[in-house]
């Protein structure tokens, strides 16, 4: 008999509980904030940086979904490509990036965000409703852990979509 079917005749075999299906993905960091909030968030994704020219592009997506298996999926043909001053980027961080402990880190291509955007243009990536939550310690389990704790849902989050949904 197979170690696999003892396993399951015995029922010794653990379950584990997949998340419902289309629920938002849920970064550590925002565990505190409104399903209905973070599904209104945009993610924003460093792609690539123009050394020359001080570019960086961004790749701004829908807050991503899970699929039946648990893995994070996004809309793939509502995808916008926007590029903008580097410095101009590293300066709003300065003031506005979550965790505080991060406002001076230098941006890297792969760093993820969560950002309420009233549209998803270059402009208001620059000039979003609020703080801006850094989510790359958990959309790239691989880098350093720069993970904190949960933060508290930004007022200014839930008075966005509050104003949104009326």
């Amino acid at each position: 008999m197979s170690w696999l079917r003892e396993r399951v005749e015995s029922k010794t075999g653990r379950t584990v509980p997949l998340p419902p299906r289309n629920e938002p993905w849920l970064p550590s960091v925002l565990v505190r904030v409104a399903p209905a909030v973070v599904m209104a968030l945009t993610y924003a994704v460093i792609d690539e940086r123009d050394q020359p020219g001080g570019l960086l592009s961004f790749v701004l997506s829908g807050w991503p979904r899970l699929d039946d298996l648990g893995r994070t999926r996004h809309q793939r043909d509502r995808l916008v490509e926007v590029a903008v001053p580097a410095d101009d980027w590293q300066a709003m961080l300065a003031e506005r990036r979550i965790p505080e402990v991060l406002r001076d880190r230098p941006p890297r291509i792969g760093d993820a965000f969560a950002v309420m955007l009233e549209r998803r243009n270059a402009r208001q990536l620059l000039d979003p409703v609020g703080p801006v939550v850094d989510v790359t310690a958990d959309a790239k389990p691989e880098e350093e852990d720069d993970r904190m704790g949960p933060v508290s849902e930004p007022e200014e989050w839930r008075g966005h979509v509050v104003r949104r949904t009326r």
